[in-house]
């Protein structure tokens, strides 16, 4: 394990290295994204082109600026004892400029990945798909007549906030209270979603939040969050309800 430890320090720091050198050539080039989700209580070994850049256990990881072309992705389970990491996927990614690459893991263990292409937005701070243009809630609150998604800092602090909380019914509570006077984005619902270990509590907080976001043409991203297609049914239904 400490040779393990060790292997993904060297690897994190080899990549910073080369993230800070070619990150804002990435940007003048409209550089895609890698986002993993890990939704399952395996602890997971992310390699790309052959080295480990994270160990993530429940929750999610991105790398911002990918440079475009093709990418060995490997992600490896780690197992308890003397057993090696064991590799549960293991493929070459096309990735094309100013996509996404979304790869989600199940909590059975299972991967699914999506491409999608990606725009970021300077005015809510998150990413959209298909539009250059921010569509935001109006919002009697703020001068500039525009609701705005909650702060990163803001953010960080309630995902810890939530994180922190032993039961599913005080994490509902914390992300009621945040949301009560606050806006958030898609993406960051998403994120939240996945704090949530009920595939019931999921939807119920979707369904809760989709009143208090800035981009809603932005909301089929959650979906990667739900762990049956008959949640998806169900959200969906929501929608066509509103």
């Amino acid at each position: 394990m400490k040779n393990l430890i060790m292997l993904i320090a060297l690897s994190l720091g080899s990549f910073t290295m080369y993230a800070g050198t070619h990150g804002k050539d990435s940007k003048r080039r409209a550089a895609a994204s890698l986002e993993i989700y890990n939704n399952s209580h395996r602890s997971v070994l992310v390699e790309l082109n052959g080295r480990i850049i994270s160990e993530t256990a429940r929750g999610s990881y991105r790398i911002s600026y990918l440079p475009p072309g093709k990418h060995q992705l490997t992600l490896l389970e780690v197992r308890r004892g003397p057993h090696r990491p064991r590799v549960i996927y293991k493929r070459l990614l096309r990735v094309r400029p100013g996509h996404e690459v979304s790869v989600r893991i199940s909590r059975r263990g299972r991967v699914r990945v999506n491409v999608r292409k990606s725009v970021y937005c300077s005015h809510c701070g998150s990413y959209s798909y298909g539009s250059r243009n921010c569509t935001a809630r109006f919002d009697d609150d703020y001068d500039d007549g525009y609701a705005v998604a909650m702060s990163p800092a803001g953010f960080h602090t309630l995902k810890a906030s939530m994180r922190r909380a032993t039961f599913e019914s005080a994490r509902k509570s914390i992300m009621r209270q945040a949301l009560h006077r606050q806006y958030i984005s898609s993406f960051q619902l998403r994120e939240l979603l996945f704090l949530f270990d009920f595939e019931s509590s999921r939807l119920e907080m979707a369904r809760y939040a989709y009143g208090r976001l800035i981009d809603p043409q932005n909301i089929s991203v959650i979906f990667d969050a739900f762990e049956y297609e008959s949640s998806i049914r169900s959200f969906e239904r929501f929608l066509a309800q509103r």
